[in-house]
């Protein structure tokens, strides 16, 4: 498994992501409603080059606030946490 940040990974794969597993890619929060593709994120890529997991965040005051953490299929919850780790 690789790590990849925003940077590395298309807006449109997260759209896709978002899209197949929550039918869009606007989250609504208690903080606000968010475009989950245009946050700051990290994704998960395993060997394939498929997109597994995908955590974004926003960091606003010193403080950051998870807006989604997706696994996708298969993802054991460590590998979520790893996710984590990288903000």
């Amino acid at each position: 498994m690789k790590i990849c940040s925003n940077e590395d990974i298309s807006k449109e794969k997260v759209m896709e992501l978002f899209k197949l597993h929550w039918g869009s890619p606007m989250m609504v929060i208690s903080t606000g409603v968010y475009n989950c593709s245009e946050l700051d994120a990290f994704a998960a890529v395993n060997e394939e080059g498929e997109t597994i997991g995908l955590i974004t965040y926003l960091i606003k005051d010193n403080e950051c606030e998870i807006i989604s953490l997706e696994g996708g299929d298969g993802i054991p919850i460590r590998d979520e946490i790893e996710l984590i780790k990288w903000i």
